[in-house]
């Protein structure tokens, strides 16, 4: 429906067997993204392990958002996910990132109230770590 700005959002990253992957590759939002430049499309979990890519979509396409709810873990650990974080931030700005969870479909592996922390601590522990 043509300007109804409707947000659209879909799940990127690895998933556990018996699921595929092959459909949660950012990279495939991408033609999405360019077809329709009015649709805001939010890139769930940013990618996990594939934030890079999610990342490199959205600086230029500015429709496209990017949700943290990717945990720590998925990215390799704190310092990455710090790091990882700060790039986001960086390159797409905090106005097209947003902080979400998995939660109550999933428990998270790192609590939500830590990944809270770890975003309020950013700046300084992005400095102790490159991403990967």
């Amino acid at each position: 429906m043509p300007g109804t700005r409707r947000p659209g959002g879909h799940h990127t990253g690895t998933n556990p067997p018996p699921l595929k992957d092959r459909y949660a590759q950012p990279i495939r939002v991408d033609a999405v993204a360019a077809d329709f430049p009015d649709l805001p499309i939010a890139l769930v979990h940013s990618g996990y392990a594939w934030w890079p890519e999610p990342v490199a979509i959205a600086a230029v396409k500015p429709s496209v958002y990017l949700d943290l709810s990717g945990r720590p873990s998925s990215t390799g650990g704190e310092a990455r996910y710090y790091a990882a974080v700060r790039v986001l931030l960086d390159q797409i700005k905090p106005g097209r990132v947003m902080f979400g969870t998995d939660w109550p479909a999933f428990s998270p592996i790192t609590p939500t109230v830590h990944c809270v922390e770890l975003l309020r601590n950013a700046p300084e522990a992005a400095t102790k770590a490159a991403p990967a």
